[in-house]
Order: structure tokens, then sequence, then C-alpha cells
């Protein structure tokens, strides 16, 4: 199958993250959400690409990222972990990649120049990767338009761009289904029917949800969508549940009259509590693993749920931080321990994270904003990925950052620092205790200053 690089399956994280273990292989039915397994990714790369490119994986949790490193002759064979039935292969090629794998996949990749080859020995493997790049040459454009027309009716509500977003969606969905639908008709059923026919319209609908919760101010935005009936629907059980603006358990119940499955209702529950614990506090969070508990259906997603919790315990506020481990371009390397004596806010970003460059315009006007309070707090860019000592430099001087800029060693630092979720925040007190895991960003701050609200810095500091 010759793809070419700029092929782009823009499906949002979100989306699959929930689906991808909607599907259930049939020689696989008992495999748990945290059983341990494995797949392969093996092939060649053209000498282009310098040796490395980079992926990630996905389990209906955790996004994590890696190297896949070839030898001098251009070859790789490199087993990668994973948990739980499926999870979906993000391959950064130009253009991000997405395909589904399961356990004990082989993925063969052959990466040249301009083009690269995906395939699989195995027949279900590779009927699904058929149609994960069919869909993506014959929708990703589709798809494209309507996400272009959504965002602009964010940011300038009118009736067009509504109507035009609507219209948009429409047909996104309907070339999904019909070239699903006409390729199980030419080459069978793939493995991953359920993930497939679920992320047509629950893909996009997922991304709108989204979006203003991260990233957006959701007033001027949700008001007229909430009369497009799939996204009210969506958007009020995925959305209201999250920010504790109604009866979390309530609203468990309301998913299971909604979505297609117990299962999708399940993964929903799962999906809350943990951005929960990501925008909100482990707390908050926690007080939600034993409400919602009880109301799961699923056994693999019970025992997920279950144990998030001593997860969550150990990045509570006042908790000493878990070992984290960083080095600079020069090959030195740092802990907690060398930090010791003031707090630390540290910025987890990586490249082509725009919401992260836009942070480090604003950090600026944040020290200022501290004043002589400066001097008890260091501020640390901490890069996720693992760049050349002149992309660093490069980059570090084109963005003017300033005070230190560390890579994460992401062998030797706890899983909690490995979210794949930029930019992360975290503020550390003097004694290396957590003040805050997930603490907000240096825009939010400084608007929560302005409107008079106290900020976790600001009382730790003693800035008003």
């Amino acid at each position: 199958m010759k793809r070419p690089f700029l092929l782009m399956l823009t499906l949002s994280l979100v989306a699959f993250c929930g689906y991808a273990f909607g599907y259930q292989p049939r020689d696989s039915m008992a495999v748990s959400l945290l059983d341990e397994g494995s797949f392969v990714l093996r092939g060649r790369m053209s000498p282009r690409w310098g040796g490395m490119v980079r992926f990630a994986v996905s389990d209906p949790v955790k996004n994590r990222g890696y190297e896949l490193r070839a030898d001098r002759k251009g070859r790789f064979d490199m087993t990668v972990p994973m948990r739980g039935r499926c999870e979906e292969l993000y391959l950064y090629l130009g253009g991000t990649v997405n395909v589904p794998v399961c356990q004990g996949d082989t993925i063969e990749l052959e990466i040249g120049e301009k083009n690269f080859d995906i395939s699989s020995p195995d027949r279900g493997a590779n009927l699904d990767l058929m149609l994960a790049m069919t869909l993506g040459e014959r929708t990703s454009k589709k798809y494209r338009a309507f996400s272009e027309a959504a965002h602009a009716y964010r940011c300038n509500a009118s009736d067009s761009l509504y109507n035009e977003s609507v219209r948009l969606l429409g047909e996104y969905v309907e070339t999904y289904r019909n070239v699903t639908d006409t390729f199980v008709a030419t080459h069978g059923e793939p493995r991953s029917m359920e993930y497939f026919r679920l992320r047509a319209e629950f893909g996009p609908l997922a991304l709108m949800a989204w979006s203003p919760m991260v990233g957006y101010d959701f007033a001027g935005y949700e008001d007229r969508w909430l009369t497009y009936d799939p996204y009210r629907r969506f958007v009020f059980n995925y959305i209201q549940t999250h920010t504790g603006d109604d009866d979390p358990v309530a609203r468990s119940k309301e998913w299971r009259k909604m979505v297609p499955s117990g299962l999708m209702a399940d993964w929903l529950v799962l999906k809350t509590i943990d951005l929960t614990a990501r925008y909100e506090g482990p707390e908050k969070a926690s007080a939600y693993v034993k409400r919602l508990y009880p109301h799961l259906s699923q056994p693999d997603i019970r025992e997920a749920v279950a144990a998030m919790a001593p997860a969550m315990a150990r990045i509570a506020a006042g908790e000493q931080a878990p070992q984290l481990s960083l080095r600079d371009t020069d090959g030195g390397s740092f802990s907690l321990g060398d930090f010791r004596g003031k707090y630390l806010y540290l910025d987890f970003w990586d490249f082509g994270c725009r919401p992260c460059i836009a942070e480090f315009g604003i950090m600026p006007a944040l020290k200022e904003w501290l004043g002589p309070a400066l001097e008890k707090i260091e501020f640390v860019t901490v890069c996720a990925s693992s760049p050349s000592r002149r992309k660093l430099e490069d980059f570090v001087t084109r963005h003017s950052l300033t005070g230190r800029n560390l890579i994460l060693d992401r062998r030797k630092s706890d899983a909690c620092y490995l979210q794949g979720i930029f930019p992360t925040y975290i503020l550390i007190d003097p004694d290396g205790k957590i003040v805050e895991f997930n603490t907000a960003r240096p825009s939010e701050i400084l608007r929560q200053a302005a409107e008079g609200d106290p900020t976790t810095m600001g009382t730790a500091l003693g800035v008003q």
C-alpha cells in the first residue's frame, strides 16, 4: 500500500482513545484494559529520516511517545509495549498516520523518501490497516473542511458558519460510512469493525466536545451547536460531568441511553475521571472514582478505574514529587533534588505544540507579575522528545526562551510525567513536594489574577 507522506488522518486522539477498545478481537475476548502486551514494528527507512522517526501509541486513557530507530542499514525491529486489547498507532511521517493495532500484531513498514508502505502478514490486521489508510485518503479532506468550519464558527458565531459546519459534518459522516461499506463489500469485514463504525460520527463530536473544554472559551460556542441533537447529547454527557456542573452519577446513567453500547458509556466515565485528574486535580478525581465505580458495567473498565485511585493519590498536593530525571544538551543530568530551596514551575512541551509556543510568549508577563517573588521560584521548560542539540538550541533562540531549558529522560522518570498531553505544568515546593499537579498555565494564572481570583502560584509565593 504505497502512501504519500503528507497524508493526514486527522481524527482526534480523544475519539480513538475511547473507541479503540470498543473492538474485541475474536481470539482475545479475555484481554483486560490493564493486561500488558506488545506489538512489533519492523522494516526499513530511507536515510532521509536520519535513522529515526517518532511515533506514539494510545490505550484508552494514556498516550505514550516513542522513537523508532534504525541501524546503519536503515533496518528496524522494535517490540512496542501496549496495554489492553487494542490501541492506535500514530506515525509522524510528514503528516500523522493513524492505524489500529492489537496485541500480537506485526506491522511491516517500509519508509522511503517520499512514500511509505504499511502492511501486516496477518490478514485481520492487514484489513484494519487497509481500511484505516483508505478512509484517510477518502475522508481526510472532508474532515479538515468540517474542522476548519467548526473552528471558524467557534471564533465568529453566525448562522451561515453554523449551517456550513453542519453540512460539512454530514458530508464527512456520509462519505466515511460509504467508504467503509464499500470496503467491507469488496474485502470483507475487518477485525475492528465496531471501532470504524463508531468513529464515523463520534470522532468529530468528540473533537468538538474536547476543544472548548481544554483550549477555548465555551461561551458563544455551545449555544447554537446545542441545537444539533447528536452534539447536544454528546456534549451534555461528556462536558458537564467533567466540569462538575451536574450530578456525575446521573450523567453516567444518561450516557447509557445515548451511546451505542455499555462499553462506550463506561469509557466515558473512565475518560471523565482521567480528565478530571489532569485538569482539576487528583482529589476531585478520586471522589469521582468513589461515586462512579459502582455504576460501571464492564469488568475490565471497573478494574482500570480501580487502578487509577492509587496512581492519583501519588500526585496529590502535599505528596513528595515522584522521581524526575532531566538532562541538558551538554550531557548534564538533573533531578528534583537539584532545585531544592525554591519553588519549581515545570513546563512540559513538545515540538509542534502551538499552545506550548503561545504560552512561551506569555511567560515574561507572568514573571513580571510575580515581582520580587520571582526570586523564590525557578522556571524550567522540559522538552518531552529527544531533540538534537542544534534543534533544541535553535528552538530556544527562535522563541526567546530564558532560564533552564532541559530534556525529559523518559527511561529514568516516573510514569506520571509521561502523559503525552502538552503543555502540562507542575508546581513543586522548596521541599520537593507537589503543590499542584497539572497546575494553571501562564495565561490562566494572569487571567485569574486580573479578575481578582486567587491563584495557586500566587498563594504559594505570597503574591496578591
